[in-house]
């Protein structure tokens, strides 16, 4: 039970502390109340505490138990949803980590990869797998563009893909076929 306070300027208790006036038997059939969740009755906590039904109506009334009990229940839930978002924010933080230590591993892959050993379909699984595991992370990108940079031979290489993100799935498997075609065209060309 929260202690009763007498003191003239102390701050007032929250509506879910004992209340000056409120006695300890009164707190505890609120405490019962608040407990009882949704389905919550004053002839509930009667019977729970052995009181008659009148009398925890009466402390229910002259108390404002459903008011307290209101805004109980949104502290809680509010601090449920405060708990619920560090959680995730630190889960967001475990995971960028994760993906940071998964693409730089598969950046060190790339860089021995031959372009050329690669099928337009298998490019399009890569990039795609790629940015579907960032977009789910970081959510996706409104108005940035995609800038795609690297090297093919000893020329370097950048496109830069506008509003990628927006594009429908089938409209983004074109893209990215067409890019894995310059890429193969400025390889040839530098081959020959």
């Amino acid at each position: 039970m929260a202690s009763k306070t007498t003191d003239p300027e102390a701050e007032p208790p929250k509506p879910w502390e004992q209340q000056p006036g409120e006695g300890d038997k009164a707190y505890a059939a609120l405490c019962a109340y608040y407990e009882q969740g949704v389905r919550r009755s004053y002839r509930r906590v009667g019977e729970e505490l052995g009181k008659s039904r009148a009398l925890v109506e009466r402390w229910g009334a002259a108390h404002d138990w459903v008011e307290r009990v209101r805004a109980w229940t949104a502290r809680d839930v509010e601090l449920e949803r405060a708990e619920f978002a560090e959680e995730r924010r630190a889960a967001a933080r475990a995971d960028g980590e994760v993906l940071a230590a998964l693409v730089g591993k598969v950046r060190s892959a790339l860089a021995e990869l031959d372009p050329a050993d690669l099928t337009p379909d298998q490019l399009t699984r890569m990039t795609d797998i790629v940015l579907k595991h960032r977009r789910a992370l970081y959510g996706p990108v409104d108005q940035a563009p995609v800038t795609v940079t690297g090297t093919v031979g000893n020329m370097p290489v950048a496109v830069e893909v506008e509003r990628f993100d927006r594009l429908p799935g089938p409209a983004q498997a074109v893209e990215l076929e067409e890019l894995a075609a310059r890429v193969l065209r400025v390889r040839q060309a530098l081959a020959a």
